[in-house]
């Protein structure tokens, strides 16, 4: 897919058949904060459901969905190019962000770099909310927040740069339970 000449996704696929669905950006923080959430399989099924605009699959098959919905929210459709002439594996970064506990944050960088009232905006595409989460300027404080929670201490040779990095880490640092696994997100509707 190529985003300057195709339309952003308003649907996904389940058991071969398309299905629209809504594609704000608070819907799908909203979907990540239940997926996480340690709430009955009843209200995560309730919830699941609401996300289509047109009538849910008859069969409702979780794992086809959450297959499905997993990918919209990676937008698994955009194909990234890679570097050819690098020897280098990619990073494997962990997820350092927190749309709970980042939201201030985010919300300003927006304001900052882009103008966008987060709260005030009436409508934005998930995918277009998450190119311009990704494209916001390195000084902002969200991206500040998730360089400091990524870095490796271990690198660092001047041991005062290290304690204030560690310092800096300690202080930003998210709760363990914030973040879930794609092995965490299959088994949270078996």
């Amino acid at each position: 897919m190529n985003i300057f000449y195709e339309e952003l996704p308003k649907s996904v696929i389940v058991s071969e058949k398309e299905y629209k669905i809504i594609t704000d950006f608070r819907e799908w923080i909203r979907f990540s904060d239940m997926l996480k959430a340690d709430i009955p399989e009843r209200f995560k099924k309730e919830f699941t459901r609401e996300m289509f605009l047109d009538e849910a699959p008859d069969s409702f098959d979780f794992v086809e969905i959450l297959d499905s919905f997993t990918k919209f929210l990676a937008m698994d459709q955009i194909q990234i190019p890679t570097c050819q002439n690098t020897e280098k594996e990619p990073k494997k970064s962990k997820n350092n962000l927190s749309y709970e506990y980042d939201a201030p944050y985010i919300i300003s960088g927006f304001l900052r770099d882009y103008s966008i009232d987060l709260l005030e905006t009436p409508y934005l595409h998930w995918w277009k909310f998450k190119m311009l989460l990704d494209g916001l300027d390195e000084k902002n404080q969200i991206k500040e927040r998730v360089y400091y929670r990524d870095v490796d201490v271990s690198k660092i040779q001047d041991k005062e740069e290290r304690k204030r990095v560690l310092r800096v880490k300690r202080a930003i640092a998210l709760p363990e339970n914030e973040f879930i696994s794609d092995e965490e997100i299959g088994d949270a509707f078996a």
